[in-house]
């Protein structure tokens, strides 16, 4: 009866600490997904203020074709020079717009691949000590239940 009460107490210490072991790591493997993550964040609020800047654009864009439609031939040839400039210019400003707005989208697919990969990392370490920790301290329970004195019938 020693034995088994001696084992079963080394077994439930021993599952404490792989389950503390589990959790110290697991905390900092944390930390970087954390700051992974808060990359994701600033990322996602520069594409929603890219795409803001992308549409407003795009309606002074639209805006400008069409006040150059109503101006009537003869100064529309007078003025073609600033025209084309003003024309070139809109069209600069939008691409600039949408090359940000597919540099961030490959950035933000980067970081997501990398906060998925760190996830799914984090618990393949995790997990074989996590159920070391839970094995081993149900079998120290089951021994130490063994281990108790019997009670002779009266």
């Amino acid at each position: 009866m020693r034995i088994r009460k001696t084992a079963g107490w080394i077994l439930l210490v021993a599952g404490a600490a792989l389950a503390a072991w589990t959790a110290v790591g697991w905390i900092r493997a944390g930390k970087g997904i954390s700051t992974n993550r808060a990359r994701i964040a600033e990322k996602t609020e520069e594409l929603k203020t890219t795409r803001k800047d992308l549409n407003a654009a795009g309606l002074l864009y639209k805006g400008y074709q069409l006040s150059v439609t109503e101006m009537p031939d003869s100064l529309a040839k007078l003025n073609a020079a600033q025209i084309n400039s003003e024309r070139k210019r809109h069209r600069q400003v939008t691409w600039k717009l949408e090359a940000a707005e597919r540099n961030l989208m490959i950035d933000l697919r980067k970081l997501k691949r990398r906060d998925a990969e760190a996830t799914a990392a984090r618990k393949t370490q995790a997990l074989p000590t996590a159920a070391a920790a839970g094995g081993a301290s149900v079998c120290g329970a089951v021994l130490l239940l063994l281990a108790r004195p019997r009670r002779e019938p009266s």
